[in-house]
């Protein structure tokens, strides 16, 4: 009787102790998801759904400095940058690292790259930011609570050999 309590007890112990790292994953899954979102609410020009991506006290620092809080700053400024030259641009986003601050919390930061449109010559030119986020689970969905983007930048050329 008293190894079965303490089988069950093991058994109990592994399931609790592994369910926060499930856990972890599928919150790992659904931010590099909500990046990706943000990505193709960015190509579609849609400053509605990037803004429906951040709390509603949500802080965003922008490529050029430019600080805006609350949703409807940020909505006012994704409104002015698509009348910009990058409205024409396409975004993928870079993920470098995930770290769980809370399990309702994390910090990530990676890189923005922009594809911005031709030049005359045919030539594209890209630039490229870091950004750091806060995220966090808001009822099963990850939104941005503040983000910061470093200046847009040349990307580093490689090496010829």
């Amino acid at each position: 009787m008293a190894a079965r309590i303490a089988n069950l007890g093991l058994v109990l112990l592994l399931l609790l102790t592994s369910r926060p790292a499930h856990a972890q994953l599928k919150s790992e899954d659904a931010i590099q998801n909500a990046l990706n979102e943000y990505a193709l609410a960015w190509n579609n020009r849609d400053h509605v759904a990037l803004t429906s991506m951040y709390t509603l006290d949500g802080d965003y620092t922008g490529f050029d400095g430019v600080v805006k809080r609350g949703r409807d700053a940020i909505s006012d400024r994704y409104q002015f940058v698509f009348s910009t030259p990058l409205g024409g641009s396409h975004l993928s986003v870079d993920m470098a690292s995930l770290r769980f601050l809370k399990p309702d919390t994390a910090l990530v930061d990676g890189t923005f790259k922009l594809e911005m449109s031709s030049r005359p010559d045919g030539t594209i030119d890209n630039k490229v930011a870091n950004f750091v986020a806060v995220m966090v689970d808001e009822d099963g969905q990850w939104r941005f609570t503040a983000v910061w983007s470093s200046s847009l930048r040349n990307p580093p050329q490689r090496a010829t050999e």
